[in-house]
Parts: structure tokens; sequence; C-alpha cells
């Protein structure tokens, strides 16, 4: 293996067009305890990586790598993970979740005490597939995401989801198959989930704490101590890259890179954006703002029979909206012909909002689904928030999320409308993608 590799860094963060991105060599990094090695075929370009260039969430550590949509094959591996002591994941990429273990082995995180968390989780039979999807408003106590070193801990938690054991990113953990020809590897001398020349992809969120109230109740997404691939710690703008096993997913092997990387967080984060979104069956659901992670989640909602309405600037962006079959597609502005039942605002415009607010009927929920948004104008209670319209916000998605995801993409005909971006032209893709030039989603390959 090569002891030196390329990447992109943050040098300065500011103004795309004013380059703080720069290429540079860098050692391969080296993978921890509880760690793998990745070789990266491909990384898909975000918008979040937009904002960590720009400032707009200033990076945790100088010249940091970012991109969080890596598809890879594991070339090594750390040493087997240290169970007896709580590691503090903000500061060390370890695994451990012992401190949340009885010493009967049961975790103590699949908890029954938490409780029906619908209030933070929609019904998700209200746009999965039944089959697929377990509904987690009908069960209490559910709520634990019942994760271990080993991947899904096998606790009751799961047990009304069909097939759970082989789904993308839990596997089959006695071989090296699962769903969709997923590549993952027996345990092999205790050292984890996956083992050299395995298919894995890596996501934004990369640790959590795994013993506090919410990693508990199964909404990891708002752990204080949450961690994240490219600003946190070096993402996949790289040809190497390092994640922590228990936060990476395995990846079906006869799917392509470039089709993918989307779904790592384009596609994780818009799927909990719908759950966010209390959209009913069949509903109508207004989408502001037409990129990445919104043409994919239409294609989620469609596929469940929801009507689509799609409000966007560009005409690309339009265009493909109206490929994708939405019923009506307009200027951000602009008034749907019908009240909605639910609507998601990707655009990180505050502005946005109050549109959205209008456009839903009485009980109408509005989900925002940016980790950065400017200022939200001043609301009028009547206009905007009477008759019991809900504003949610979707802060990062849990690993489940994308357990999920991963098994309805290979239910339902959902796929990533993408362009390929050489490996050097990233600066150049996040320039496209700030000045509203990008449709879909863009993915650099090496």
């Amino acid at each position: 293996m090569a002891e030196e590799m390329q990447a992109w860094v943050v040098e300065r963060p500011g103004p795309i067009d004013g380059a703080p991105l720069r290429k540079v060599r860098r050692p391969v990094p080296e993978p921890g305890p509880g760690e793998v090695l990745v070789e990266v075929e491909g990384c898909g370009i975000c918008r979040t990586d937009l904002h960590l260039c720009e400032g707009d969430l200033p990076p945790k550590h100088p010249g940091v790598i970012p991109g969080h949509q890596a598809v890879g094959t594991v070339v090594s591996r750390g040493r087997a993970t240290n169970h007896s002591t709580t590691t503090d994941r903000t500061t060390n990429s370890t695994t451990n979740h012992s401190a949340a273990a009885n010493a009967d082995g049961t975790d103590t995180r699949d908890s029954t005490a938490s409780g029906d968390h619908s209030t933070t989780t929609a019904n998700r039979t209200a746009i999965g597939d039944s089959a697929a999807i377990t509904d987690r408003t009908a069960v209490a106590g559910r709520a634990a995401s019942g994760y271990s070193t080993s991947g899904y801990s096998g606790r009751g938690d799961h047990s009304g989801s069909a097939d759970h054991t082989a789904s993308a990113g839990s596997g089959d953990r006695t071989g090296s198959s699962g769903s969709g020809g997923c590549s993952v590897s027996a345990d092999r001398d205790g050292a984890g989930r996956f083992g050299v020349g395995d298919r894995v992809g890596i996501a934004w969120l990369r640790g959590t704490c795994g013993v506090c109230e919410f990693c508990r109740r199964g909404v990891e997404n708002l752990c204080a101590r949450s961690a994240y691939t490219g600003w946190d710690a070096d993402g996949g703008f790289a040809e190497y890259a390092v994640v922590p096993e228990d936060f990476a997913y395995a990846l079906p092997t006869d799917r392509p890179a470039i089709e993918l990387a989307p779904f790592l967080c384009a596609g994780i984060i818009g799927y909990r954006s719908l759950l966010r979104a209390n959209l009913p069956p069949g509903g109508r659901l207004g989408i502001y703002g037409f990129g990445s992670s919104a043409h994919l989640t239409a294609q989620l909602a469609t596929a469940q029979g929801a009507e689509l309405f799609v409000m966007t600037r560009g005409e690309q962006n339009r265009v493909l909206a109206r490929a994708l079959g939405a019923v009506f597609v307009g200027e951000t502005a602009d008034r749907p012909p019908v009240p909605l039942d639910s609507a998601i605002v990707f655009a990180p415009a505050g502005d946005v909002v109050p549109y959205a607010l209008e456009a839903v009927r009485p009980g109408g929920t509005v989900a925002v689904a940016g980790i950065h948004l400017s200022d939200v104008p001043a609301l009028n209670y009547e206009r905007h928030l009477f008759h019991e319209r809900d504003l949610r916000s979707v802060t990062s998605n849990t690993r489940r999320d994308g357990e999920e995801l991963f098994r309805l993409i290979e239910r339902l005909d959902v796929s990533a409308h993408t362009t390929a971006v050489p490996f050097g032209a990233v600066d150049r893709a996040l320039a496209d993608v700030a000045h509203g030039r990008a449709s879909g989603s863009l993915v650099a390959l090496r």
C-alpha cells in the first residue's frame, strides 16, 4: 500500500470562488481500534461540504478533508475493539459500547422505558413498505437503536421488520452475503464486522456516545457527543479514509459507486426528512429546492403513492422534477394549486419557510432538512402556524434510518440521477453546487 495519498483539504474557509479547497498529499491514515481503512472508489458531493468550505460550518480542525458519501473497499483493519471501557468518540474513534451493557450481556440501550417516541419519528408505515419497515409508533419501547459493535444486537426491537438480518449494513454475521449482494464478512478472531475486501459506505454520522438518554431512546442523532465525517474527522475526498466499523454500511457489490454514493447522505437525510414531515399515505407533498437530497426523497414519496409539488429555482431542477412525476412545478414563491399535507424545505434559505407553512393545510407539517439555514423571517401566527400546523427541524440521522433506506431502495424503483466528476475537479463541482449549475447528484470518482 502507498504511504501517501492525494486529498482535498479546507485550507482557509471562505467563498468557494476564492479557492478554500486545496489538493495536497497526506500520509495514508492508519485505522485505530474498531476502525477500518477504506480505499475510496468515489464520494458524493454534498451541499454540507460547501457549507464547510465556506465557513457556515466552521471546520473542527485545520486542514480537514471533507466528503461524507464515500464508497470503497476495506484494505486494512485496526485491532479488535476493547469492550472494557467506554470511549468518548468525539476525541477518539474507538467504537465501544460496554458501558451500556448489563452483566448478562443484554444492552441497556434497548430500553422499554422510553415509550412511544412518535413525537420525534413519524409513523414509518405511512411512507414505507410495511413488509420492509417496522411501525415504530405501534410498539412502545422500540425506540432504542439496539446497536452493538457487531451491528444490530439482535434484540426484539427489530423483530417486526422482515428479513432485517439480511439488510444492507446489518448483514448476516455468519456469512459473506446480505440483501442485494452486500459484502459483509463473518467475524474473524473477534476483529469486527468487516474484513479486507468488503465493500462499505462511509456516511455523515460517524460516532455517538452510546450511553446518553438520546442514544438509549434511539435518537442518537441528538447525542451531544456525536461526531461527523468530514467535519470532526477526515472524510472521503481522498484516496483513503478511516471509519469506525459501527458507523459504516455494508454495500452491494453489484452496483457502481456512482449509483450508491448519493444515498449515504442525500438519501438518508431525505428519508429522515420524509419521516419528520408526517406525510399521510397517498398525501400531497411539497418540496422546496430540488437538489441531490430532494430528488431522491421525491422518488421515495411517489413510490408510496404521494402527489408531488415542487417549488425550486433553476430550469435544470424543474426539468428533473417534471421527469420524476411532479404534478406541479413552480418557482420558490409560487403557491401550489391545492393545499399540501406536508412539505420539506431543502433549500438553505430561511425565507422559504413561510411559503411552505402557508402552503400546507390545517394540521399539516413542514420539515426543514438542511444542516444550515439562513435566518427565518418573522412569522405571522394566523397565517403560518395557527390551525395546528407543525414546523419541524431535521438533525442528522440515525444509523437505523440508513439501514431502513438501503432496504427500501432494494424494493423500490429509486435511483440517483448522477453526474460523474473527476477527483481532480472537486473544487469546481462544489462551485457548480453553489451557483445552481448542478442537477441531481454529483459524485467524484477516482
